[in-house]
Formats: C-alpha cells, sequence, structure tokens
C-alpha cells in the first residue's frame, strides 16, 4: 500500500476516515507518520477540516492530529494551475459533465507543485486528474 520513499499529499477523505475509525485511513495516518516518508496536507485540507470541527472532540485532537504532517500553502503558480485544471476539465466534460470543485483542483495543482501523490478516497473528483499527469493513489474502505 504505502511505498518507502514517496511523498504523499494526504486529502481531507483520509482524516476524516481517520476520526470516524476507518481501518484503512488509520493505516494510512499510522504509516505516513513514520520518518521515512514526505507526507503532508494541502491548507485546503485544514479548512476542509476545521469547517466539520463539531466532529472533533477538542481543538486539541485536531492539532495532534494534523502536527506530524508537512502544511502545503497555496501560492500563485498553485492558483493559476487550479484554475487552469478545472477550465481543462471543464472543457473536456462539456455541458453534461461535473468537473471537481475548485478546493479539489488547489489540492491537485498542491501536490503537483510539490511533487507529491495525491492519497485519497475520493475517486469521482480525483479520477479526472489522471489525464494531466498528476499521481494519484485511490484506497477503499
Amino acid at each position: 500500500m504505502i511505498t518507502s520513499g514517496n511523498r504523499y499529499l494526504l486529502d481531507t477523505t483520509v482524516f476524516v476516515d481517520y476520526l470516524r475509525g476507518i481501518p484503512i485511513a488509520r493505516k494510512i495516518i499510522f504509516d505516513t507518520r513514520a520518518p521515512k516518508f514526505v507526507s503532508g496536507f494541502s491548507i485546503i485540507t485544514e479548512a476542509e477540516l476545521w469547517a466539520g470541527i463539531r466532529r472533533f472532540e477538542t481543538d486539541s485532537s485536531y492539532k495532534s492530529l494534523l502536527q506530524p504532517y508537512s502544511r502545503y500553502f497555496v501560492n500563485i503558480t498553485i492558483a493559476r494551475r487550479a484554475g487552469k485544471l478545472r477550465r481543462l476539465i471543464h472543457d473536456a466534460l462539456g455541458q453534461g459533465g461535473s468537473p471537481p470543485e475548485i478546493a479539489d483542483c488547489i489540492i491537485v495543482a498542491t501536490a503537483e507543485y510539490y511533487n507529491l501523490t495525491i492519497y485519497t478516497r475520493n475517486e469521482t473528483h480525483f479520477k479526472h486528474f489522471a489525464s494531466h499527469s498528476i499521481s494519484v493513489k485511490f484506497y477503499k474502505r
């Protein structure tokens, strides 16, 4: 599942599933905390998690979950690439398609910028990025 030496950007789904007690997410969190990995999360994931904070017992439990990971911020290059990705996917899907939300595009552009593999359960949104040479690793519950 997790390959030594890989570099991961954990999507919001990994943290949410961890908090829900989903075994595979707990394993991903446990494994990616090891020093042999470069792993982190987008600042967008942090915003999404804070939006759902009512599910957390305390702010400190939320902070301790994220503390071992690198936090990746958005810069102008990432923002522009995210917009471009959303436009490209929207154009490819045509009128009947539903492109990923801009938040997912920002997460993807962040992973691309820092040369990270996205780890997510959200195949519906992230499958669109494969045709743009973005590295995505999916897990199932």
